[in-house]
Order: C-alpha cells, then structure tokens, then sequence
C-alpha cells in the first residue's frame, strides 16, 4: 500500500506559513525604518543607550561589538547590549518618533545623564546604485556616522545643535541603506537632526578658497596666510596640484589624492593689505579648471583666555561637597601655577576666582603656607579674585549687592591686595546699581556670561561698553559670550586640532558683522560643567598654537 506524503507536505506548509511570517515582519520593520517624510527626513528611528562616555572616551568605543559593531549592525527592537551606566547592566534599542521639526531628542529617548553616548539606526532608501546625496546633519554635542559599513562623518566637538551645520556627501546603494548614527553628551542638550538633502551631479571637481585665519612667519620673518581650498569631488580620487596667481607671482602646493566627498587643504599665501583680486588654477588627473577669486587680508587677532569655575551651588553635586571642592580647586590651581612657572609668558597657567566665596571656602581649610602662596600668585598677576561673593540676578537691591563685596574687601585689606575685577556668569544680568557700587569700592571692571540657553543675551555679543550707573560712576563692561564658549564653542580644553577647525569660522562671523576690535576674550572652565576643577591643558594648547601661529595669538 502506497504510503501518505499528507503529514509531511503539512509540516513545509506550516514552515513555509511561519517563514514568510518572519519575512513579513522583517520587510515591515525594515519599510518602517527607511520611511521619509516630504522634507526627506526620517520618520522613525530604532535608539539604544546610554552608554559610558567619560573624558569622551566613549565616543571612539565601539560599544556594539556583540551585534557585529558600529559598521555593521542592523539592530531589531529589543536587541540588548551591555551598558555599566544602566541599572539593569543592559540597555535595548527601542522605536523612536523624532519630534516634529525632525529632531531626534535623546534627553528625552534615552536619558538625561550626562557624559553618555546613544545611538540610533534606520534605513535610508535610493533608487539608484551609486547616487550620491547630500546628508545634512546637525548634533549636540559630537556625532559620527555610519552608511551601509563606511565611517563618512567624524566631528567631536561640544556645540548646541544647528540642523544642517555638517554636510555629508556620501554615495548610496540601490535599495535600503544602512545609517547608524552616535551622538555623544557633555550637559544639557543631548540629541540630533538629519536630512537627506538633493542628490549631487556625479564626477565633478568644485573648488574655491577662503582666505586664511591664521597667519605664521616664513623663514624670512615674512607674515604669511594660511589660505584654505575647499574641494568637492564627487568621482573617483585624484591626485591634484592648486596654484594662485596674483600680482605678477605664482604661490603653488601639490595637494596629494582627493578623496571622494569634500575634503580641505591649506595653501600658503602672503598676507596683502587689502582685497586683492587672483586666479585659482586646480590642475587634477581629469583635467584643468580656472577660477576668479580675491585674497582678502588676515586680522592680527588677540584672544585672552579666561580660565575660571563656574559657582553653581547644588548644580552638579550636593552643596556640602561642592564647598569642598571649591576649596580644593585653588589648592590645584597653586599648584599648576608651579607646574607652569617655566612656560613661555602668554601660556602660564592663571585663574580667576569667579566668586569671593571660593575664596572663603579654599582661606577656611587652608594651611599658613597655601595661603602664602596664593596671596603671592594674586600679586603676580596668575590668580585673580573678583568682587562678588555668587552670582547674582538683576531682583537683587542696593542692599545686598553692597553685601556681597564685603568678602572680597575684607581679604583684599587684609592681605595687601586690589580688586578691580568683578564676574557675574549664568544670570541673565544685574540691576542699575551694580556700576555705582563696584566703582566706589575700586572696581574698574565687569565680565558678564549671560547664559543664552534660558535667556536673551544682552546686545550683540560679544561686546564693550561702559555702563554708567544713575549717579554717574561706571565700569567698563566685557559682555562676553557664554561663560564656557572657550569649551564649547572653541574647544580650548580639548585638543589643538579642534580649535584649528572651530576658531576660524568664528572668526569669520565676527568679521562679517563688522566687529571693530583685534582683541576678544574667552571664558572656559577646565572642563565642560559647572563647578568644574582646574586644567593645565589649555596651556599646553596654547603654548603649541603660539609655536605655529604668529596670529590669531592665545594669550592665558
């Protein structure tokens, strides 16, 4: 009797029913992960964090090494991976909707902790094999991106978020694309825009060039430019060599391969007097192009760098403790002050004691031989204490703005000192007394660090002026830019690379807004928190920049 195939054919039916099953649900979460919207900004996200970042080292480590890493991941919803910040041990990628605008907020996706890196993953589909696009990305703080398994964007910089502020020209495949995007976290904001933007004509070599922000010394003591060509090529490498020709001579460099994307290069130029008119010769494996351009002159800038901690009572750590560790920071700034005693003028460490209770906390636990020593660098010009005992609010009366001088005068007077300096940072700004008080007590001068993310900054910034109180007295008023905009703006407490890149655009902004003076100051804190301890690094970055760069010159 011939036997039955029935249970058998049923039991590949039944398989067959469950792999298509999967199948389904695969393609489904694949097409609701590669959706875009009118904008052509991605609808839906898979997130995963947070994980450790401390001293930034996070933003390096492949935390994903358990799911094939970084370059090659393609997550699923509930996919763990181990986190020692979390309290489980595990974090796991979950669906994410970003907010209306696009913005992908991991404060509020994955956690509000600071010193922490996430990611998020989706699909970004194409047409066409091998179209290249523009991606338009913008992040607090760094970002690296990944398409399909190439690393195609490294920024680590600590910034508020911009949409658009780095673009990105990558080549897709047709289909689905891998995009894994990290974003790492320093305080405060914590999240990430992007947009696939128009698609770029392939094989084609643009350049222009901007002139330089630095200027540095041939070896004839000559000031010289450092020019920046700005090439996008969007075909194969190349190698390629660039020329400038103005007033009757030729200023050439061999630029080496031109990768794929954008890419920058420096050409050095002499520095001319006035806007002068040239022509860029770019000669590549795929031919020659000429262009009109004009080389304007490099400003002879001078920055002064403030290091200084921002009092913030009960901000990071319970109160107690930070008066504690207000103490103890200018028992390290002593000591860096030896550390730095050989350094070069213009790069020994200095401090600014923003707050007189500082002072009071560091006098309080002090040895005799430790406040020796700090009267001595306060009159040497390397520690400077400034008159008010905490950052006040402009609902502050006559009353109790006189109050809070009383500290710094009672030390000044005892221990043979001036003070000529006040600080108000992280505060929207001090009442109409303020000039008339510090005037009459000596001071001659007002840093103000408005913190723009809660309140609207006074004027442009970053300015001067002389703010005269209603009987007439005034103080000169620095109005600075964010009490950290050496941190995060800058990156004075990184590395010399970082300011390299973030200073000249700044630059720039202020020259396009007519800023009137060569001179600007900076504040910092040694790193990028309030009640931050003290930093030797900064120096070290500005004692290197001054060894390559005649101007902009970095001054502690």
């Amino acid at each position: 009797m011939e036997k039955s195939n029935g249970p058998l054919i049923a039991v590949w039916f039944s398989l067959l029913l469950v792999l298509s099953g999967l199948c389904r649900n695969v393609l489904s979460e694949e097409a609701g992960l590669s959706a875009l919207d009118a904008r052509s900004i991605p609808t839906r996200w898979l997130v995963c964090g947070p994980f450790p970042n401390p001293r930034c080292e996070g933003f390096t480590k492949d935390f994903l090494t358990s799911a094939g890493g970084e370059a090659a991941i393609v997550p699923k919803e509930g996919t763990a991976h181990e986190s020692a910040i979390a309290e489980t041990g595990q974090v796991r990628w979950k669906k994410w909707k970003p907010s209306p605008d696009g913005t992908v907020d991991f404060v509020n996706a994955l956690s509000g902790k600071n010193e922490v890196v996430g990611y998020a993953f989706c699909f970004i589909p194409s047409p066409d094999d091998g179209g290249i696009a523009t991606i338009e990305l913008g992040s607090d703080d760094g970002v690296r991106l990944w398409i399909n398994d190439k690393l195609v964007h490294d920024n680590h910089e600590h910034r508020g978020l911009v949409p658009g502020e780095d673009e990105v020209i990558v080549r897709l495949k047709k289909g689905l694309n891998r995009c894994l995007v990290k974003v790492d976290q320093g305080t405060v904001g914590w999240g990430f825009h992007l947009r696939v933007g128009a698609k770029v004509k392939e094989g084609e070599i643009k350049c222009d060039i901007e002139s330089g922000r630095f200027l540095v010394r041939d070896e004839n003591g000559e000031l010289m430019q450092k020019a920046t060509l700005r090439i996008l090529n969007t075909g194969e490498e190349t190698k390629a060599k660039a020329e400038v020709m103005f007033g009757g001579k030729s200023f050439a460099a061999e630029l080496g391969t031109i990768p794929f994307g954008r890419s920058t290069h420096q050409l050095q130029l002499p520095n001319v007097e006035k806007p002068t008119p040239a022509t860029l010769r770019l000669k590549t494996d795929r031919g020659v192009s000429r262009s009109q351009i004009t080389i304007t002159p490099t400003r002879k800038w001078e920055i002064y760098v403030v290091q200084h901690t921002h009092t913030d009572i009960g901000y990071t750590h319970l109160q107690t403790e930070i008066f504690k560790r207000h103490g103890d920071y200018i028992r390290q700034v002593l000591e860096l002050c030896t550390k730095t005693d050989d350094y070069p003028e213009g790069t020994k460490f200095k401090w600014v004691c923003e707050t007189s209770l500082t002072v009071q906390m560091f006098l309080e636990t002090a040895t005799p031989e430790q406040i020796e020593e700090f009267v001595k660098r306060i009159k040497e010009g390397r520690i400077e204490v400034a008159a008010l005992y905490l950052n006040g609010t402009d609902l502050e009366c006559a009353e109790e703005l006189v109050r809070k001088v009383y500290y710094a005068e009672h030390v000044a007077d005892k221990y043979g000192f001036k003070i000529v300096t006040a600080m108000n940072d992280d505060i929207n700004g001090l009442s109409w007394a303020i000039p008339s008080i510090l005037a009459r007590c000596g001071v001659k001068y007002l840093s103000m660090g408005v913190n723009h993310t809660r309140s609207i900054p006074v004027l442009e910034r970053p300015n001067a002026f002389y703010w005269e109180a209603p009987d007439g007295s005034k103080v000169l008023v620095w109005n600075a830019e964010h009490y950290m905009f050496g941190n995060l703006t800058v990156g004075l407490h990184d590395r010399l690379k970082l300011v390299e890149e973030k200073l000249p655009p700044y630059l720039a902004q202020l020259e396009k807004r007519s800023y009137p003076y060569n001179i600007l100051g900076f504040k910092m804190s040694g790193i990028v928190t309030d009640n931050s301890p003290p930093n030797m690094k900064p120096c070290d970055i500005i004692r290197e920049w001054n060894s390559k760069y005649a101007y902009p010159k970095l001054i502690m």
